[in-house]
């Protein structure tokens, strides 16, 4: 009589079923994902994030929808190299949960990909360079975790790239000249880092930059004068730095300027005359001397549901 067996088939690299028990299957990110192999995934897995995925679209692949929102769920564990296998998503939002371990390098693989946020988690380790490969993305919202080592040069590559915020993690290293070759850049938050270095006066070509945001990261050097070409500019945040130097009279130029905060700064205060009309025209505050004990950081607490 012919035994049944009753192992768990695993699969190899190219997605050939073996008959290792009792093991969790092995992915072939260079392989195109079957229904068959992503309900095996998921009926093996322990990881929660996978685990919310089967639990509110099943184990079909293509249930998965377009946009996977996963934010505000209380996950725990790691986010998985699996999501990697979802070739159709085009965003993915795994925001203000309660995940650890790095970002996976493949989510690179999401070649439709418009967005990824994982801000608001525990997430350590670098940010990947593959993540270069989405090249059709708009927004990376990675702040509010434990990220550190460089920012990857490569993001300059991201033509499409419009909003991106590092902030409040533990990144090193210098502001990356090559984000002058992301031309439609409207956000740049990298505050509350350690970075260092000047700020790059190559920053001069992204001419669609509405919000910049350095403070709290011990640069160096100068306000470069040719922020003032910047002309869609809203706010410029500088508190807290270790920059040096006056305020260029070329910052007079930015006729959108809400705001220019040089809190807690190095800097010379003093405020040259083109500035000074845009002040007195009421359109301009600048922050020069303020009491950050009573300062409210949810005022400045980013967004991201509306990008």
């Amino acid at each position: 009589m012919t035994e049944t067996s009753t192992e768990t088939p695993t699969l190899t690299p190219s997605g050939t079923p073996s008959g290792t028990p009792s093991e969790t299957p092995t992915v072939a990110l260079s392989a195109t994902p079957t229904i068959g192999f992503f309900s095996i995934l998921l009926a093996t897995t322990s990881n929660p994030v996978l685990k919310e995925i089967e639990e509110e679209y099943g184990d079909n692949i293509e249930d998965v929808p377009a946009s996977l929102q996963l934010l505000d769920r209380n996950l725990t564990g790691t986010v998985p190299s699996e999501l990697g296998l979802l070739t159709g998503l085009v965003n993915l939002n795994l925001g203000d949960n309660q995940l650890s371990g790095p970002i996976p390098s493949e989510l690179g693989l999401l070649p439709k990909a418009n967005g990824i946020t994982l801000a608001d988690n525990l997430l350590t380790g670098t940010i990947p360079l593959e993540l270069q490969q989405c090249t059709n993305v708009l927004f990376y919202y990675f702040d509010r975790n434990n990220l550190s080592g460089p920012i990857p040069s490569e993001l300059g590559s991201l033509t499409r790239l419009a909003f991106l915020d590092l902030s409040e993690n533990k990144l090193t290293g210098t502001i990356p000249s090559e984000f002058q070759e992301s031309g439609n850049l409207i956000r740049l938050s990298l505050e509350s880092n350690q970075l260092t270095g000047t700020i790059p006066s190559d920053l001069e070509k992204l001419t669609k930059l509405q919000k910049l945001g350095l403070d709290r990261n011990p640069i160096t050097g100068t306000i470069p004068s040719e922020l003032g070409l910047l002309t869609a500019l809203t706010r410029i945040s500088l508190y807290r730095t270790d920059l040096t130097g006056t305020i260029p009279s070329e910052l007079g130029l930015l006729t959108a300027l809400t705001l220019l905060d040089v809190t807690n700064s190095t800097i010379d205060l003093t405020i040259p005359p083109e500035l000074q009309e845009l002040v007195d025209s009421g359109n301009l505050e600048i922050y020069d001397d303020y009491d950050y004990d009573d300062y409210d950081y949810d005022d400045d607490a980013t967004d991201h549901t509306n990008e």
